[in-house]
């Protein structure tokens, strides 16, 4: 008998696509099908940092409807952790009601978790970032005390950058844009869009 599955699903900014919910739909349905999992239901927050669960009610709906009497599934599906929470705690703390109503928790790239994978996978999004914040806060204030403006953002954070589509980083494609690394180096991606130096050295300014 087929397992079955809630997808959750989550991207951050204004300033991102919704078609990156979209993939990650994609990623966890496809995931459910090679693990014999029936998808009953999809839960989403568009605009919703990962640094807090306040004001995310998918996800805390997500939480009720599993933790309540009439479980309505057997697992949960992310496509990476940063998308359940950027903070340990509560990464660990939503792996855990999950875990005691019974539910499971598996991404798309690692499968099932248990709390030692979960706690090493949300400690590195939670370094993440951190670390881009760190990045930001230091380019901008040392281009401020050289009397720049806080560019050259972008390069710095090129990599940090994931593609809507393929979920691969961006990388420098051409003179002052950045693109796709995987349709760059692979050629496996269709995604075609790119996005300028000054126009990602902006959006960097408001990265939750």
């Amino acid at each position: 008998m087929s397992k079955r599955a809630a997808i959750y699903v989550r991207y951050s900014s204004k300033k991102q696509s919704r078609d990156s919910l979209e993939h990650q739909t994609w990623q966890c349905t496809e995931y459910a099908k090679k693990n014999d999992m029936e998808v009953v239901h999809v839960y989403s927050d568009a605009e919703q940092s990962g640094k807090s669960t306040r004001g995310r009610d998918a996800f805390r709906q997500m939480i009720n409807d599993s933790t309540g009497r009439d479980r309505p599934y057997d697992v949960v599906i992310i496509s990476h952790v940063d998308r359940l929470a950027r903070r340990v705690a509560d990464a660990t703390h939503a792996h855990d009601q999950l875990c005691h109503a019974g539910v499971e928790l598996h991404t798309s790239s690692h499968g099932k978790l248990n709390g030692i994978v979960l706690a090493v996978l949300a400690a590195l999004a939670q370094a993440q970032s951190e670390a881009t914040a760190m990045h930001t806060q230091k380019s901008l204030a040392g281009h401020t005390r050289k009397g720049r403006s806080g560019g050259g953002l972008g390069y710095l954070l090129s990599q940090l950058v994931r593609c809507a589509h393929c979920g691969g980083n961006y990388t420098v494609i051409g003179d002052q844009r950045y693109g796709c690394a995987t349709r760059k180096m692979k050629g496996l991606c269709d995604n075609s869009r790119t996005i300028s130096r000054r126009v990602l050295d902006g959006r960097t300014r408001s990265l939750r």
